[in-house]
């Protein structure tokens, strides 16, 4: 099962808010998948302030019942996956003008993904948008940090500095 296929085809065909529920079922995955008892629909509103609509009934490791005797570590060694997830959530927040949700998720991005340019780009962009030019160039620097060779960082940091 690939969540950011079905969030795509959602997208695709214009169905945003379930694109966005499939986005947060794969967060679910990590954020409660082994603890017995907890429901997805339930988690999966929870996280989106109204009900899930989109989000199956009746799947056991969806409720928490899981058939393993070793589970594994599902958390560390998906970080890079949790932070595409939280980017593209972000990048759905941006579209519909929710630039703090957006920013929420591009930083939940870089926290799972610390060299995530993407998350970074993103969120240098809302900086700009909001006039925090700080904010923006500590971005910027850490981003030279982790991203030496990333084009746009390259652009930045050999253009000659502003006047004026």
């Amino acid at each position: 099962f690939n969540y950011y296929r079905l969030a795509y085809v959602y997208l695709q065909i214009g169905d945003a808010k379930s694109a966005e529920e499939t986005y947060w079922r794969h967060l679910f995955t990590k954020e409660t998948l082994f603890r017995p008892g907890t429901d997805e629909k339930e988690w999966v509103s929870q996280q989106l302030g109204r009900p899930a609509e989109s989000v199956p009934e009746g799947c056991e490791i969806h409720k928490g019942i899981y058939h393993s005797f070793y589970p594994e570590d599902w958390g560390s060694r998906r970080f890079h996956e949790y932070s595409e997830t939280h980017m593209n959530l972000g990048n759905l927040n941006y579209l519909s003008n929710d630039m703090k949700k957006a920013e929420g998720h591009y930083l939940k991005a870089i926290e799972y993904k610390p060299d995530n340019a993407s998350a970074m780009k993103n969120l240098i962009i809302i900086y700009n948008g909001q006039k925090r030019q700080d904010d923006a160039l500590r971005l910027w620097y850490r981003m030279r940090e982790v991203a030496p060779n990333d084009p746009d960082v390259q652009k930045m940091f050999s253009r000659p500095p502003a006047t004026g």
